[in-house]
C-alpha cells in the first residue's frame, strides 16, 4: 500500500472522528479481536480482547452501538455497529446455530466490555477460567497418563460430545474450560500457522476420527470422544509436518 494512502486515510479518519466529537455522534467502544483469523483494520488482534474487563484499543466512530460478538470457537471480538431498525440495549442476535456467532449491542460509551452478553444465554465457554461456566456448560478435571494422583474426571449432567473449549491455548491444564453440546459431530483442534496461537472447540461438521486438514493459514485435526481435542501445540505441528511431507 503507498505510504501517501496510508497518510490520507488517516488524515480522513482524523477529520471524522473530529466532527464526530462536535457534533456529538459518535459511540466510543472497545475495538479488538482474540482470534488472528479475523484481525483487520476493524478488528485489531489484541490477545487481552477476551477478558471479561478488558480495557484496551477504543474507536469513536458516527455508529449506533458497541457490540460484543462471541465466536463458536471461544474467541471474541468487540466493534462498533449500525441497523437500519432500531435495537433495545443489551439485546441478543443469535447466530451460533447457523453462522457461527452470537451477538449482544449496547448504546452507551464503552459499554461492551464487563460481561459475556450473559443476558442472552448463547451456548458459549469464555476462553479464560472453567470457573466463568453456566449451568449450560460442563467442566471437567482431565486426567493424563502421566497424572496418577489426579482426581476422576467428573462433569454435570448434560448429553453430547464433551471438548475443549479455548482460544490461544497451547496446552491443556485444569484452567482450560470445556463445552458439551447434543450438535457435536466431532471436537477440533486448530493451530494459526503464522501466529502459532491454538483454539479448541466443538464442530457440528462430521469428520472422521483422526482426520487432520492444512487450509492456508491454518491446520485442523478433528476427534470423536469426549476431551479428545487435547493435543500439545507440537503434537498437532507433528501431524503437519508429516502430511505436508506426505504430498
Amino acid at each position: 500500500v503507498p505510504m501517501h494512502f496510508e497518510f490520507e486515510m488517516r488524515l480522513i479518519q482524523i477529520l471524522f472522528m473530529t466532527f464526530c466529537l462536535q457534533e456529538a455522534l459518535c459511540i466510543t467502544c472497545y475495538r479488538c479481536t482474540n482470534d488472528v483469523s479475523i484481525d483487520d483494520n476493524n478488528r485489531p488482534f489484541d490477545p487481552d480482547c477476551g477478558s471479561l474487563q478488558y480495557d484496551g484499543i477504543t474507536v469513536d466512530l458516527d455508529y449506533d452501538y458497541c457490540i460484543i460478538v462471541l465466536w463458536e470457537n471461544g474467541a471474541l471480538s468487540r466493534g462498533v455497529f449500525n441497523a437500519t431498525s432500531g435495537y433495545e440495549d443489551g439485546e441478543c442476535r443469535d447466530y451460533l446455530s447457523t453462522w457461527g456467532w452470537g451477538e449482544c449491542l449496547c448504546t452507551q460509551d464503552l459499554c461492551n466490555t464487563g460481561n459475556f452478553c450473559e443476558q442472552c444465554d448463547f451456548p458459549w465457554v469464555p476462553p479464560t477460567t472453567a470457573e466463568q461456566t453456566t449451568t449450560a456448560h460442563v467442566t471437567t478435571t482431565p486426567i493424563t497418563a502421566t497424572s496418577t494422583s489426579e482426581p476422576e474426571a467428573t462433569t454435570t449432567e448434560g448429553s453430547g460430545l464433551i471438548c475443549y473449549h479455548c482460544a490461544d491455548c497451547s496446552n491443556i491444564d485444569d484452567s482450560i474450560p470445556v463445552i458439551q453440546d447434543s450438535s457435536f459431530s466431532s471436537c477440533v483442534s486448530t493451530v494459526f500457522l503464522n501466529s502459532e496461537h491454538v483454539i479448541r472447540g466443538g464442530s457440528k461438521e462430521p469428520r472422521p476420527d483422526g482426520e487432520c486438514e492444512q487450509f492456508e493459514a491454518t491446520f485442523s485435526c478433528w476427534c470423536s470422544s469426549d476431551n479428545c481435542n487435547d493435543q500439545t501445540f507440537s503434537q498437532i505441528m507433528d501431524l503437519s509436518w508429516k502430511i505436508i511431507n506426505y504430498f
